[in-house]
C-alpha cells in the first residue's frame, strides 16, 4: 500500500457529512475514521467544527457531534501552521489553507472542500469528488 494521503477538511465537508452520510464528502470522512486518510487539524479548525456543528439550524445532537469529533481526532494529526501573506474573500477559510500548506512539507496532504472559489487555485485544494478520485487511484477499494 502506499503512504498514507492526508486531508484537511473544509467545515463544509463536516456538515455535507453530518447530513448526508451516504455521499461523496461522507465517503472521504469514513475513509479518516477507517484510517485510509489522515486528518490534519488545529485547533482553530476543532473548534470551528464544534461551532457550526451545534449550531441550532442543523439541530444535530450533541452526543452525535461528540462521539464524530472524538472519533476523528483521534485519526488526526495536529500541526501550527504559519501565517501566510495569501488574501482571502472569507477570512475564515484561511485556517484551512495555512494547515494543508503547512503540512504539505511533511506528507502528501490535500484541502479538501465544497467551496473551490473561496481558494487559490493549487493542485493541493480539491472537491470531494476530486479527492475520491485520488484516493481510488492511490488505493484499491
Amino acid at each position: 500500500m502506499n503512504k498514507l494521503l492526508h486531508v484537511v477538511l473544509d467545515t463544509n465537508v463536516i456538515i455535507s457529512t453530518m447530513i448526508k452520510k451516504e455521499s461523496i464528502p461522507g465517503n472521504i470522512v469514513t475513509f479518516c475514521l477507517k484510517g485510509i486518510l489522515v486528518p490534519v487539524l488545529d485547533q482553530n479548525i476543532l473548534n470551528e467544527y464544534k461551532e457550526v456543528l451545534s449550531r441550532p439550524k442543523f439541530n444535530f445532537p450533541e452526543d452525535i457531534i461528540k462521539v464524530f469529533l472524538s472519533g476523528l481526532t483521534s485519526q488526526a494529526i495536529f500541526v501550527k501552521a504559519e501565517t501566510l501573506d495569501v488574501h482571502f474573500v472569507d477570512e475564515s477559510d484561511r485556517k484551512f489553507y495555512e494547515v494543508a500548506v503547512e503540512h504539505r512539507k511533511y506528507a502528501e496532504t490535500f484541502l479538501v472542500t465544497g467551496n473551490l472559489r473561496h481558494y487559490p487555485s493549487e493542485s493541493l485544494i480539491v472537491s470531494p469528488r476530486e479527492m475520491q478520485e485520488i484516493i481510488q487511484t492511490k488505493y484499491i477499494l
